[in-house]
């Protein structure tokens, strides 16, 4: 593992303001997402009775939604299993640092999250299995097997569906970007920039774990592919967003990759350089 110096921790009334800031972030970013989500229609988009691209299959999702909560734990498990090794000798500071990489990876993804759902809701693209979910009946009653709808973009149309629910009358249109890959590759990508920067282990293990993190986060995007619940755009753009952001987390707000001083002593420096 590669400790990196911490500092005395005193609390005060300036520690105290820095954790209430950090709560209002977190707080007020997670409350925008909840308002997008329950309060915020998609756009309105029309589509071609033709277009072979909407006629995919409705099909179970490979990853299913409550697998993300898993795929975002990880890291944070395995933030807080490294820490507490770095610092096994000090409890306070083993929380202090746990605290911290929390708090970074936690902003981090609320706000990835907060602008992968503004262009959703923004592009309000259907999805591959739009004609199976919603079944659309034309404001005349006709269907998309009437000759008369052919070759016409269709924007005045209802659901008809028996089944569908409300939820699925806003899923079926945003397509663009993929949440699924964009939170698989913040995550992973966060995991394996977390792991080169605090691990300080042998290099081929190292790459091995940080390789498996994005070769999984690769399969939650093809995943959505094959299950006909995105199309390769979507899920190159949300897989894109997801690695941008992470990086962006890592280098400009954690300290990751921190410059450490090295020390003016020959032994000392033959040590840090060689990581002991």
């Amino acid at each position: 593992m590669n400790p990196s110096p911490v500092k005395a921790v005193k609390w005060n009334a300036k520690l105290t303001g820095k954790v209430i800031m950090d709560c209002f972030l977190v707080i007020s970013t997670a409350l925008a997402i909840i308002l997008i989500e329950v309060y915020v229609n998609p756009y309105q988009r029309g589509f071609f009775c033709d277009d072979v691209n909407l006629r995919y299959p409705l099909k179970d999702s490979t990853y299913p939604g409550w697998s993300l909560a898993v795929v975002l734990a990880v890291p944070l498990v395995v933030m807080a299993f490294t820490e507490g090794i770095i610092f096994k000798s000090s409890l306070k500071k083993s929380l202090v640092q746990i605290y911290k990489h929390f708090g970074i990876y936690i902003f981090g993804f609320l706000l990835h999250f907060l602008l992968v759902d503004y262009i959703k809701y923004s592009a309000g693209r259907l999805r591959p299995h739009f004609f199976d979910i919603c079944q659309p009946v034309m404001a005349d009653g006709t269907n998309c097997a009437s000759p008369a709808n052919q070759g016409l973009y269709i924007m005045n149309y209802t659901c008809s569906n028996p089944d569908i629910t409300e939820r699925s009358l806003k899923e079926f249109r945003l397509s663009f970007p993929s949440g699924h890959s964009s939170i698989s590759f913040y995550a992973m990508t966060y995991l394996a920039l977390y792991i080169h920067g605090r691990w300080n282990t042998c290099k081929i293990l190292k790459f091995i774990v940080e390789f498996l993190c994005i070769l999984f986060a690769v399969s939650v995007a093809v995943s959505r592919v094959s299950d006909y619940w995105h199309f390769w755009s979507d899920v190159c753009a949300g897989s894109l967003i997801g690695i941008i952001s992470a990086a962006l987390v890592v280098r400009f707000v954690s300290d990751l990759y921190k410059r450490r001083s090295v020390p003016n002593n020959f032994e000392n420096q033959i040590q840090y350089l060689s990581g002991v």
